[in-house]
């Protein structure tokens, strides 16, 4: 008698143990890669499995550990890049996954033209079909900025406004690019003549952060190094003359890390002080460099700069 409430005693222990584990929670994992047409990693892409969220590494690896089994909706996202969106199921076993986050495609008038470098195409912005900064991935950093039309263009435009003012967009082919070509048609509107593009940058909190800045102001067109915040005033190279108010220049320039050279064209022709080689300790690239930045400041005596870009393209590899 006792062997058979001991037996049935051990086979109601060995049945709550099987219920427990068929009835409590079961977990899996999801591992993958975010990427870019040519397999190269996205980093800081922003994945979302159900209701959780995370980051890409900085090869574009992301994870999601244990996950109750079941079906999610997936969503990675990242700057210029078209969302991805798919169902996914998690099994016992992990899930590996590589999701390919395709290039926005570019705005009318980002065509290839005869004489463009022989180098991808990154990024190639005309405002032809934007009505706000937020929906083609441009941000504000301090200031006003919005999107205008004139003579036959559209542009954006940032007013100084008695300070330091930056929009930015992110441009992730500028991490670690070896070369890299800007190329964008600007003008200013007020008396300032403060006004620059930057590249490529690496703090949005701050007007420069580390960067090349080519400035128009009271002389001439600068090409000039910043660290930190801080203008290199020994790296500065002046390409007079002035801009004045409702001139409308092309400026494309060329930095290589390999060579450390810079070249610039102004409306097609090469200053005389171009092209320059910079010392070692000028050369800037990382995997932080990905920002491309537009800037107005107040000029001097001459008051607030109201400024216009356009027809912003970028190549680097």
């Amino acid at each position: 008698m006792r062997s058979r409430k001991t037996l049935l005693s051990a086979l109601s222990i060995v049945l709550a143990v099987l219920v427990a584990a068929c009835g409590g929670p079961r977990v899996g994992d999801v591992h993958g890669r975010i990427v870019d047409e040519a397999g190269r990693g996205l980093a800081g892409a922003t994945v979302r499995l159900g209701s959780t969220a995370t980051a890409a590494d900085d090869e574009g690896n992301f994870s999601f550990v244990g996950v109750e089994l079941g079906t999610y909706e997936l969503e990675a996202r990242a700057p210029g890049r078209a969302p991805y969106v798919a169902a996914v199921t998690v099994g016992s076993r992990p899930t590996q996954l590589e999701v390919v986050l395709e290039r926005i495609p570019f705005p009318p008038g980002c065509e290839p033209r005869e004489g463009d470098p022989e180098l991808p195409l990154v990024y190639c912005q005309t405002f032809a079909q934007a009505e706000s900064l937020e929906e083609i991935g441009w941000h504000v950093g301090s200031g006003e900025w919005r999107i205008v039309e004139a003579a036959g263009k559209r542009w954006i435009e940032g007013a100084s406004d008695g300070g330091q003012r930056w929009a930015y967009v992110e441009i992730p082919e500028l991490a670690d690019a070896r070369r890299i070509v800007v190329e964008f048609t600007g003008t200013y509107v007020s008396a300032g003549n403060t006004w620059a593009l930057q590249f490529p940058a690496d703090t949005p909190e701050q007007a420069h952060g580390s960067t090349f800045m080519v400035l128009s102001a009271w002389d001439g067109v600068y090409f000039r190094r910043y660290h930190e915040n801080l203008a290199v005033a020994e790296s500065t190279i002046i390409s007079p003359p002035k801009l004045m108010t409702d001139e409308v220049v092309t400026l494309r320039i060329s930095y290589d890390s390999e060579t450390r050279e810079v070249d610039m064209l102004r409306n097609g022709q090469r200053p005389f002080e171009y092209p320059v080689r910079l010392p070692e300790a000028y050369l800037l690239a990382g995997s932080d460099q990905t920002l491309l930045k537009l800037y107005v400041n107040v000029g001097g005596a001459a008051g607030d700069t109201v400024a216009r870009w356009t027809d912003i393209r970028v190549w680097a590899e």
